[in-house]
């Protein structure tokens, strides 16, 4: 049988017990909708990994991989964001219950204001760029998926001889440009002044040298970040299909 010694020291346990639930309690703080919302997403994205490749004050550039799950992202978007999935599947769904799926292959625009819910239905690799810039009058939010299959050889147009080279342009908002090209052995120069642009090489290879001279090969599976500014050469050694963004600046 306990005694009466035993019991005072549980209440006095309780007691203690009580007191510091209500000091955790009156530590909570509320969050208005939008704050709430930023942690979801910034608590989704800590569940991811990433790599950043290249960055400048409005654009940058990485790989991203994330397992199964979803999540609601009701803030509208800062950036214009582009990416190719390397592997996996996802799917958007706008507030009007519109859903966009895609995968392996696909490349994807998510222009800047749009929201909605997020869902990984197969652990998923993207290559990607944001870019961040000011409201476009006009400027659509709908999501754009192109497949590879759009990209088939009757749908290019011719985009320069000497070498030949096939693009198409699927996104074009004035700022943030996004396409697919095919290029057939041979050298062009390179460089368009202030734009920034990201290629991912679907297959073949190509050396693309500096205007220092120093040169580097790229082949399928490589993600080249050229930078505003830069200058160089072209050297396509078999031909090389990639799909692309670009950012310019106003």
């Amino acid at each position: 049988m306990l005694g009466a010694s035993w019991w005072k020291r549980w209440r006095r346990l309780c007691k203690g017990t009580r007191q510091r639930r209500r000091r955790r309690r009156s530590r909570l703080t509320l969050l208005d909708p939008e704050e709430a919302a930023e942690q979801i997403d910034a608590a989704a994205a800590a569940a991811a990994e990433q790599i950043d490749l290249a960055s400048d004050a409005s654009f940058s550039c990485g790989s991203w991989v994330c397992t199964q799950g979803g999540w609601d992202s009701p803030n509208h978007k800062k950036t214009t964001e582009w990416f190719v999935v390397l592997s996996g599947a996802r799917a958007v769904t706008d507030p009007d219950g519109t859903r966009h799926d895609f995968r392996a292959g696909d490349v994807v625009v998510l222009s800047k204001g749009w929201y909605g819910l997020r869902d990984i239905t197969e652990q998923i690799h993207n290559v990607w760029i944001n870019d961040a810039h000011d409201d476009i009058p006009g400027a659509s939010t709908t999501p754009v998926v192109a497949s590879l299959a759009s990209f088939a050889p009757h749908m290019l147009e011719r985009a320069g001889t000497s070498p030949e080279r096939l693009a198409r342009t699927f996104l074009d908002n004035g700022r943030t440009r996004a396409g697919f090209s095919s290029c057939a052995p041979g050298s062009f120069p390179g460089g368009k002044g202030k734009t920034a642009e990201c290629v991912h090489i679907i297959c073949g290879t190509v050396f693309l040298t500096n205007e220092d001279g120093s040169a580097r090969r790229n082949c399928a599976g490589d993600t080249v970040v050229l930078a505003d500014g830069w200058t160089g050469r072209w050297d396509v050694v078999e031909r090389t299909d990639a799909v692309w963004a670009s950012v310019t600046p106003p």
